[in-house]
């Protein structure tokens, strides 16, 4: 892949999966607030209820939701870095009143990068395909890979589009002896050299 390639994160997220249910009013704007798991600032847009599923957005661009046993932290980026990824404090202080009653099992970081590639879309993922393979009236839509890098499994979904590559990014973290909160305080402690650390994983990933 050219390392030349503007790449721009579009889109972050966290995704807590419980070993039970997650109860949706735990993500209640006025209770985050009280238990300074959001800031005092932050402007509340929207927020639903129900017995099954909740959903609270704010101003900034961060979504919570509940669906059964996850709850999911998610940030809209609409420009380039420098970029503060607000997600991962959010929701590391959302384990610290919640992971007594609710233990999590798992914990996954998520990106969803796009680029402007200098070559068309298709013939990106041509070039990551082995040369011996016969692509004659082939146009691949999209290549998926896995790949566990210390200790935690990185999977890469790309999608080619005429002129752009979209790329989802997944670092999936299996949770041991309640480690949740200190698997999400590393990415926050990493997040000012994110943007090169998931560049480089995509590169990583995708030439070998």
């Amino acid at each position: 892949m050219d390392k030349s390639t503007a790449w721009l994160i579009r889109n972050a997220s966290v995704v807590l999966v419980g070993e039970s249910f997650i109860e949706p009013k735990s993500i209640g704007a006025t209770l985050l607030k009280e238990k300074s798991v959001t800031q005092p600032e932050w402007i509340t847009v929207s927020e639903i209820s129900t017995p099954v599923f909740a959903e609270t957005m704010y101003a900034n661009g961060i979504r919570i939701r509940t669906e059964g046993n996850r709850c999911i932290f998610e940030q809209e980026i609409s420009e380039d870095l420098p970029v503060e990824f607000k997600i991962y404090g959010l929701a590391a202080n959302y384990v610290e009143i919640t992971e007594l009653a609710v233990p999590y099992q798992a914990v996954g970081i998520n990106w969803r990068l796009t680029n402007q590639p200098l070559h068309d879309g298709n013939q990106l993922l041509h070039s990551m395909l082995s040369a011996d393979q016969d692509l004659s009236g082939f146009k691949p839509a999209s290549i998926s890979l896995v790949k566990n890098l210390d200790g935690r499994t990185c999977n890469l979904s790309l999608t080619a589009n005429q002129d752009t590559v979209s790329v989802n990014v997944n670092y999936h973290h299996q949770v041991s002896e309640h480690n949740s909160r200190g698997i999400i305080e590393r990415w926050q402690e990493c997040q000012k050299h994110l943007k090169q650390e998931i560049i480089s994983v995509v590169l990583h990933c995708s030439t070998t």
